[in-house]
């Protein structure tokens, strides 16, 4: 009967362990399909954070298409509590990022 105590606590402690591990990792990335600017196709990522397809689909085109002052090497700006990038040539094809606490969103080049 001990033997199967110390199994049960076992078993209880790496469960308990695996929901501490598992929910401390941020989900996959998904994505939020496909927008058009200026005829270029651009895939919509929501790469951490909860935010709405929605929400991923307005930050970004109105990010690249936002007539405001740049900050930095590469283009850094702010719109709706979002700060916004351009990628380097670099990490192409990642067009651009959009950050906020806990949050990241990104557009990426389709074009092959």
């Amino acid at each position: 009967m001990q033997h199967l105590t110390r199994l049960a606590v076992l078993i209880f402690a790496l469960a308990a362990g695996q929901a501490g591990v598992s929910g401390a990792h941020p989900a996959a990335e998904r994505s939020c399909g496909l927008i058009r600017d200026d005829g270029a196709r651009i895939g919509i990522i929501v790469q951490r954070g909860r935010v709405p397809c929605s929400t991923a689909r307005t930050i970004l085109p109105t990010y690249f298409r936002s007539h405001a002052l740049c900050g930095g090497s590469s283009c850094l700006r702010k719109h709706a509590g979002w700060t916004c990038q351009t990628a380097l040539a670099s990490e192409l094809p990642r067009l651009a990022r959009c950050v906020r606490p806990g949050k990241r969103i990104a557009a990426y080049s389709t074009a092959g």
